[in-house]
């Protein structure tokens, strides 16, 4: 399906092409949404997400999660690369979420480690905390190099060990996938 021409908004879709390649993982839980690169597609991946994640009774501590890391990687794309970003969703035990878009130099790896060091007012700038956030929250994640121009930005959020989706994930375990 894709973008709507007319109003810009994405449709979300099951994408069995995709995740029916991805070992393990059943094409019938896995949902796709692709958006133009502008700065109204956060909100809809936000929305997108949080709708994916809570109609598979994720916990709302996982959604939540998930929801402000999405955030966090759709707002890089569209302003490193102003191309369409496809967001995907597999909700489960370990939910992932992807976001590939189609221009821009990777990211770089690791991310810095959360609490960053105290700065002067001056020093701060907007961006360059996102995938710092993006691995404080999230279980893991990592890059993905397309064989064509662009890349996938991926995080796993699993439910605490108590299975309530609360608490942040542990976020050092990296992985850069060529």
């Amino acid at each position: 399906m894709g973008v709507s021409e007319a109003t810009g908004r994405g449709t979300p879709r099951t994408n069995a092409g995709f995740w029916g390649r991805v070992q393990g993982v059943s094409a019938a839980s896995a949902h796709e949404l692709t958006l133009p690169g502008s700065p109204e597609s956060v909100p809809a991946a936000r929305a997108f997400v949080r709708r994916a994640l809570g109609d598979a009774a994720t916990p709302p501590e996982g959604v939540e999660r998930a929801t402000l890391a999405v955030s966090e990687l759709v707002t890089n794309a569209v302003i490193h690369t102003r191309t369409p970003v496809r967001v995907r969703v597999r909700p489960g035990s370990v939910s992932r979420v992807e976001v590939e878009d189609q221009g821009g130099p990777l990211p770089d790896t690791p991310a810095p480690a959360l609490p960053l060091p105290v700065v002067s007012a001056e020093r701060l700038a907007p961006g360059g905390l996102g995938l710092a956030l993006v691995a404080a929250i999230a279980s893991r994640w990592g890059v993905i190099d397309t064989t064509g121009p662009g890349k996938v930005v991926w995080f796993e959020v699993e439910r605490s060990p108590g299975g309530d989706g609360s608490g942040p994930g542990a976020g050092t375990a990296t992985d850069v996938t060529q």
